[in-house]
C-alpha cells in the first residue's frame, strides 16, 4: 500500500515556496497504478501495470491536509528491479518537494521529461514480519541529497542495506528541513512516532537561520521527549560538518557540546563528525552534503553503533 500526506513537513528554502505544517488543498488523483521494471523506461504493454485503488475505487478526492493511503495490491519485484508508479492527477496546489532524489517523470504530448512536480507516496508500505521498524528523520543529508539522484547510496540507505532485510527502514529525511518545524509536532512528526527506533540528524538549516544554540538544542529535545513519550527508542546523531562561514561553523561546534553535556540527548549519542570531519581544518571531508564515499564511512560506523547498543 501507499502512504500520502497532503501537508507540507517542513519550511522549504527562506519559506518563500513553503513552510511546515502548511494543508495543500484539494486535488484529485485520476488514475493510479503500479508496475516492476529492470530499467527507468516506461513499460509500453497495459498489462504491465497494477491498478491501485482507494477504498475500492480508482479516483480519489484529496482533501485539505488529508493523510490518507491506498487499498493493498500484490507485486512480485526482484532484487535491483524498480517499483515504478504511474499517477494521472489534477489540482492547483499539489504536494511535491523540489529536492527529491527519486527519477519522476512527466508526459507531454507523447515524450517524457524530467520533473519534481509529482505528488509522491510518503511510504511504500508492505505486510511483512520484521524484528524492528527503524526510521530516519533528518534534513537534506539524511534524505540523501549528495550523493547521485536514484544512487540510494546515502548513509540511511547504507544503513540499511548492511542491516538487512531483517528490519524495516523509512527515510523521511527532507531537504532544509530544521529542527524547529520537526518540534512544531506536525505530520512529520506523527509519521516519525510511527516506527520502533528513530535516528534524528538535525541543525544544518537552523545554523543557517541563524537559530541560536540554545533554541536549538531546546527544538532537539522537545524532539526526543516527544518520541520517548510515544514509545520510541531515539539515536541522536551530532550535527555534521558542513560549509558553514566562521560564525556558523562555532555555532555547530557549540551545539554539539551542548548535546554531548546534555544527559537527555547524550544517552544514545552518535558523533559521526569525527569521520567526517578534517581534523586541522575543522572543515567537510567529503562535502557538505557528503558523497558516495563519505556516506559509505558513515552509513557503515552508525551500522556498527547500532548493532553495538543492541538496536540491530
Amino acid at each position: 500500500m501507499f502512504l500520502f500526506s497532503n501537508v507540507i513537513d517542513s519550511t522549504y528554502g527562506d519559506g518563500s515556496h513553503s513552510v511546515a505544517n502548511i494543508e495543500c488543498g484539494e486535488w484529485k488523483i485520476c488514475e493510479f497504478s503500479a508496475f516492476v521494471s529492470d530499467s527507468l523506461k516506461m513499460p509500453k504493454k497495459e498489462s504491465c501495470f497494477k491498478k491501485v485503488t482507494f477504498g475500492g475505487k480508482s479516483e480519489k478526492n484529496v482533501k485539505k491536509g488529508e493523510l490518507f493511503y491506498s487499498d493493498e495490491i500484490l507485486l512480485d519485484i526482484p532484487e535491483n528491479y524498480y517499483l515504478g508508479l504511474k499517477i494521472t492527477f489534477e489540482g492547483k496546489q499539489i504536494p511535491n518537494h523540489p529536492e527529491n532524489q527519486i527519477p519522476c517523470f512527466r508526459e507531454d504530448q507523447g515524450e517524457w521529461t524530467e520533473t519534481k512536480e509529482v505528488p509522491l507516496p510518503s511510504m511504500v508500505g508492505c505486510v511483512r514480519t520484521v524484528k524492528k521498524r527503524i526510521t530516519f528523520w533528518g534534513d537534506s543529508i539524511t534524505q540523501g541529497c549528495g550523493v547521485k539522484e536514484n544512487s540510494y547510496d546515502h548513509y540511511a540507505a547504507v544503513t540499511a542495506r548492511l542491516a538487512g532485510n531483517e528490519y524495516a527502514f523509512w527515510d523521511i529525511g527532507i531537504g532544509y528541513a530544521r529542527a524547529f518545524d520537526a518540534a512544531s509536532d506536525g505530520i512529520w512528526a506523527y509519521k516519525a512516532k510511527h516506527t520502533d527506533v528513530c535516528i534524528i540528524c538535525f541543525g544544518v538549516n537552523d545554523i543557517g537561520s541563524a537559530r541560536t544554540p540554545k533554541k536549538i538544542l531546546s527544538d532537539l529535545k522537545i524532539i526526543v521527549r516527544r518520541l520517548k513519550d510515544s514509545g520510541v527508542r531515539v539515536v541522536v546523531q551530532t550535527i555534521p560538518p558542513f560549509e558553514f562561514d566562521e560564525k556558523g561553523a562555532a555555532t555547530q561546534r557549540e551545539v554539539n557540546k551542548l548535546i554531548f553535556s546534555d544527559l537527555e540527548l547524550s544517552e544514545c549519542l552518535f558523533d559521526e563528525t569525527v569521520f567526517l570531519t578534517d581534523v586541522k581544518t575543522q572543515k567537510p571531508i567529503y562535502g557538505g552534503h557528503p558523497n558516495q564515499t563519505g556516506c559509505a564511512v558513515w552509513g557503515s560506523q552508525l551500522y556498527k553503533f547500532l548493532k553495538e547498543i543492541d538496536v540491530l
